[in-house]
């Protein structure tokens, strides 16, 4: 065989393995949708009143997205209101802490995660405190991975693995007392078994512009990894 027939062959085959890798990498792809927005509830409301985001909430074992959900968000926050006032959750939490509203932000918090109801009286507490008309509560919810083997043609047993990010954020009017806005956001990947996993970082940071994009008026794109 030839010189000329081995670098060929080489060629075609670190052709096929670059394909191949790159049609199994796991892109995180958005799922995010609004489920439910007050039809008064617009750009010119959101920055007329303000917004304060709250802290990421988590369950056990989610804390690694909390932390880079929340530092995202923080970072994309003015974006997300444009020509409007908007506090993070640092801002946010050392206001609440000063007017000695803790354990009223935490009753709210314990009260929908048991009820699903807005405390509507205690909400309206946190307006003074929080001095916004708006507030994001934003409950991380679930993440997901599995785990499955099946059979192709192509490259016989595979094994295909699909991970999913899940946050609930609600926005809430602090002076109705009542939710405005509801965004389901949710983000996830695909891939084989060679893949190398994302970590905390990419999913977060696609989770975080996704939910931020979704409120009115926003400038925040949510494409990119």
């Amino acid at each position: 065989m030839t010189d000329k027939t081995h670098l060929t062959r080489f060629m075609v085959l670190s052709f096929w393995a670059l394909f191949m890798l790159a049609a199994c990498a796991a892109v995180v792809r958005d799922q995010t949708r609004v489920a439910y927005r007050d039809p008064d509830f617009d750009a010119r409301a959101l920055r007329a009143g303000g917004l304060s985001i709250l802290p990421v909430t988590a369950g056990q074992g989610l804390e690694g997205y909390r932390r880079s959900l929340a530092e995202w968000m923080e970072l994309h926050r003015q974006d997300a209101v444009p020509g409007g006032s908007v506090y993070g959750w640092r801002q946010s939490m050392e206001r609440i802490n000063e007017a000695d509203l803790s354990d009223v932000y935490e009753d709210i918090i314990r009260g929908y995660n048991t009820t699903a109801i807005i405390n509507r009286k205690k909400v309206r507490q946190l307006a003074a405190g929080l001095r916004t008309r708006y507030a994001m509560l934003p409950l991380l919810r679930d993440f997901s991975e599995t785990t499955r083997v099946h059979y192709s043609p192509f490259v016989g047993m595979e094994t295909e693995k699909k991970a999913n990010v899940s946050l609930q954020c609600l926005v809430i009017d602090l002076i109705a007392g009542d939710v405005v806005l509801e965004i389901s956001g949710q983000v996830g990947s695909v891939a084989n078994k060679y893949t190398v996993n994302r970590d905390y970082d990419t999913y977060a940071r696609k989770l975080a512009r996704a939910v931020l994009a979704r409120l009115p008026g926003s400038a925040v794109s949510p494409k990119g990894r």
